[in-house]
C-alpha cells in the first residue's frame, strides 16, 4: 500500500496520461491506499479488460516497475439503458 504523496501524485499524473493517450474520457478518479475507483467512458470497440491491464501495468512502470495494487478489476456501467436495445 503506497501512502507517499509524491508517488500517489505520479500515479495520478499517469491515470491521466493513459486516460487521454487512450482517448478515454476521465469523469472521476478516487486513488485509495490499496484500490483504484474510476469513471471513465471509452469507445465501444475497446474492452474493460484491455483498459484496467493498461492503467495496472503503467502504473508499475510509474512507480519503478513494483506493482502496487491486487492483479484484477471489476467493471460495471453507469448512465441511462436502452432497454430496447438488449
Amino acid at each position: 500500500m503506497e501512502t507517499r504523496e509524491s508517488e500517489i501524485r505520479k500515479l495520478c499524473e499517469m491515470i491521466e496520461h493513459v486516460a487521454l493517450k487512450g482517448e478515454h474520457r476521465l469523469s472521476r478518479l478516487s486513488l485509495l491506499c490499496d484500490h483504484v475507483h474510476l469513471v471513465i467512458g471509452c469507445k465501444i470497440d475497446q474492452s474493460p479488460e484491455g483498459i484496467a491491464l493498461g492503467f495496472l501495468n503503467s502504473g508499475a512502470i510509474a512507480l519503478g516497475m513494483k506493482p502496487q495494487f491486487k492483479f484484477g478489476y471489476y467493471a460495471g456501467t453507469t448512465g441511462e439503458y436502452d432497454l430496447g436495445a438488449v
